[in-house]
């Protein structure tokens, strides 16, 4: 989603989860094919991980390659043997007052 910040400039940023993973696995997230991050499942196999363009405290930095968000279309987690582990597509959403925004379709990959 774009977020508008003063008059001239916008953030880009989009944030996700997933749970039911390996407590404390590393999990690459690749979007359209872009390395986006490395990240780690917590305690209870949950990842919750934010991006930004103007990241801050707790946000990654969004990858040149990943702007604008809004043209984002697909993501893929994947273990550390490069295995297919959860896999959504990005669609946008427009609200009541016409602010068009990034959502992600989830689908979970059985094992």
């Amino acid at each position: 989603m774009t977020v508008p910040v003063g008059a001239a400039t916008a953030v880009d940023q989009q944030e996700g989860g997933i749970w039911g993973l390996a407590p404390g696995s590393d999990y690459g997230l690749v979007i359209d094919g872009t390395a986006a991050a490395t990240l780690t499942a917590s305690e209870t196999g949950r990842i919750h991980a934010e991006f930004s363009s103007a990241p801050g405290e707790g946000e990654t930095a969004l990858p040149d390659a990943l702007l604008p968000v809004s043209a984002l279309l697909h993501a893929d987690l994947l273990d550390q043997d490069g295995n297919l582990v959860a896999s959504g597509d990005f669609r946008s959403v427009s609200s009541d007052a016409g602010l068009a925004v990034q959502r992600a379709v989830k689908r979970k990959l059985g094992r």
